[in-house]
């Protein structure tokens, strides 16, 4: 592979609604959002990022800057109906991956979701280790 050049670029940190679940026990990293950028052998790519919990949903790098923000609005939609709803988690993780995209009219296989679990330190050690 050849060199490639990253960047970053993230939206805002988004507030919780009051009574929904917060990321505030989630690690800083899992809580990014937004679109992110990459250069690689001197095209850019783009992916969507978002976090709910200790969970950090990502897509795959792609072409198009269009196809990333309506991959964003899908993983946004996707964290809202876990943050907005009421039962077991897992069932909310289930539900959620299945029906919001489809929602939005897409396969869930073409998010091309890459998911990453962060659990802070304190669930561990009862304390930062920092």
């Amino acid at each position: 592979g050849g060199d490639a050049e990253y960047e970053r670029e993230v939206l805002p940190e988004e507030k919780p609604a009051p009574g929904s679940r917060s990321t505030g026990t989630a690690c800083r990293s899992a809580r990014t959002r937004g679109i992110s950028r990459m250069v690689v052998r001197s095209k850019m790519r783009y992916s969507a990022h978002a976090a709910v919990e200790w969970i950090n949903f990502r897509t795959e790098y792609r072409a198009s800057l269009a196809d990333a923000i309506d991959q964003h609005v899908v993983l946004v939609a996707i964290t809202e109906h876990v943050r907005n709803g009421s039962g077991p988690l897992e069932a909310l993780f289930r539900s959620a991956l299945l029906e919001v995209p489809r929602e939005h009219g897409v396969r869930g296989q073409d998010l091309a979701l890459y998911i990453r679990v962060e659990v802070p330190t304190t669930h561990w050690t009862g304390h930062n280790l920092t």
